[in-house]
């Protein structure tokens, strides 16, 4: 789909797909570590639309199959835009009132 989508020889094409994968494996360590999803979630909601844009763009072809990027896509920007608006109002620990009490 790479090669199809940008003008790259076969070596550019592998190393861009493997550069990819590592980027989308530190994107989820980001994930775990991040304190602030609502941000996270924000760039999700701007990059899937992209990704979706890209992926038809670059092999028309593959929406007529089950799985195809735009309905997994659509339902990935679907389930961000939920996390950033229901993120707002989870609960921290900064947040909390309640004191501790000494014996």
């Amino acid at each position: 789909m790479i090669k199809n989508g940008l003008p790259f020889i076969t070596d550019q094409a592998e190393w861009s797909v493997l550069f990819i994968g590592i980027a989308e494996v530190l994107f989820g360590f980001i994930w775990l570590f991040y304190q602030n999803k609502r941000q996270l979630f924000g760039l999700q909601i701007i990059i899937f639309p992209l990704l979706t844009f890209g992926a038809i763009l670059a092999e028309p072809d593959y929406l007529i199959h089950p799985f195809n990027p735009l309905t997994f896509n659509l339902s990935l920007f679907t389930l961000s835009i939920i996390g950033f608006l229901l993120s707002k109002d989870i609960p921290t620990t900064t947040s909390c009132k309640r004191q501790r009490v000494r014996n």
